[in-house]
């Protein structure tokens, strides 16, 4: 059976925080705590602390060779599983701001969804591939695929990096995400959101009865579901299965 973080609802910033503590700070500590402790499932396969937070500084030292930095948008069009967790970490860790994309089944609203977006980057994955309008004026970069029109295999580029511990760039008022709307009018619209504002917003107490806990207890004890279940002790838990909750 699949363990998590201790789920502890009383988590704090760390002693000596000057108040500039964005949310990646805490959430490293509790995952280098947690060391071999399984943290993610996807498809029967466990993905430990230690090795999510390798894969975070791996593809930190990826994206930052290829330009990506504080100020850098990059969006995705990701499904469920850790290297995509993993990527959106990687860049808030360097500054930059992640924008999970809405998928419009029309692909001209998926075309001017990134048109508006204006990305240094675009990732893809062999579930999402499909996704890709033609024409598209974007840098792309393929994981777990060789994706025509793509420059970078980035989890290759990434294997390569080193894994030891990457200092965290973001400021408070640096730009961490965009959260995506449905996009049922058309194209999907972005409500953008600073470090300052998600810290904020997932540093709230999370009840032990919370649905997201609940769900991924349900998941992991009868495997029936993928199920990623970070537990920081407090909302910036990632729980993604049929929904996703504070993500």
């Amino acid at each position: 059976m699949m363990t998590t973080l201790a789920a502890s609802n009383n988590h704090r910033y760390p002693e000596g925080s000057d108040g500039d503590t964005v949310y990646l700070e805490p959430l490293i500590a509790r995952l280098t705590e947690a060391g071999d402790a399984p943290v993610l499932r996807h498809e029967d396969r466990d993905t430990t602390a230690a090795d999510l937070l390798k894969s975070v500084y791996r593809y930190a030292r990826a994206l930052a060779a290829i330009g990506i930095k504080r100020g850098s948008l990059i969006t995705l069009f990701a499904p469920n599983r850790p290297d995509a967790l993993a990527v959106r970490y990687a860049a808030n860790l360097l500054g930059a701001a992640t924008y999970y994309l809405s998928a419009p089944s029309d692909p001209r609203h998926r075309a001017d969804l990134l048109a508006q977006t204006d990305p240094e980057l675009l990732v893809l994955f062999p579930e999402t591939a499909h996704l890709l309008p033609a024409g598209l004026g974007v840098p792309i970069a393929a994981i777990g695929t060789n994706l025509d029109g793509a420059s970078l295999r980035l989890d290759e580029a990434a294997a390569s990096q080193s894994s030891t511990p990457v200092a965290s760039l973001a400021r408070p008022d640096d730009l961490a995400v965009v959260i995506s709307s449905g996009g049922t009018t058309g194209v999907p619209k972005g409500s953008c959101r600073d470090f300052t504002s998600y810290t904020a917003m997932v540093n709230v107490p999370s009840p032990a009865g919370r649905r997201c806990r609940a769900y991924c207890a349900d998941a992991m004890r009868s495997r029936s579901r993928p199920c990623f279940f970070v537990d920081t002790g407090s909302t910036a838990a990632i729980c993604w299965g049929p929904f996703s909750i504070r993500h």
